[in-house]
Parts: structure tokens; sequence; C-alpha cells
């Protein structure tokens, strides 16, 4: 199977669903892991909801003003 690179910024669907497993599961991964999988999610997802929440969840992270 072969994949093809997301439209927006080179990122392959690997990255997302890394990104997406990472945001899941934020127990165990550090801060700057869950932040980078925001900006992922973020700048790669297609569902408007799922980049907010990612948004969100990085404003907290980094703490951010939103």
């Amino acid at each position: 199977m072969t994949r093809k690179a997301s439209p927006t910024h080179g990122t392959d669907d690997s990255a997302l669903w890394h990104a997406r497993a990472a945001v899941t599961d934020v127990t165990s991964h550090d801060d700057a892991t869950v932040a980078a999988a925001c900006r992922v999610i973020e700048n790669n997802s297609t569902d408007a909801d799922e980049r907010d929440s990612a948004r969100d969840l990085r404003v907290l992270i980094e703490g951010e003003a939103a």
C-alpha cells in the first residue's frame, strides 16, 4: 500500500495518525510532544472541530492566551 502525501505541508497520513494517538493518550507523552502533535492536527486535519480541539489543548499546554 502506498501512502500519498497530504496536500497540506507535505505531511502524510501516518504523521496525522501518530499525532492523534499522542493527543488521545496525553498522560504517556511529555508536553512538548503533545504540543507538536496538536500542531500537526491543526495544520493537517480536515475536521474543523478536531483542529479547534487541538488548538485549545496546545494553548492550554503552552500557556498562551487564546
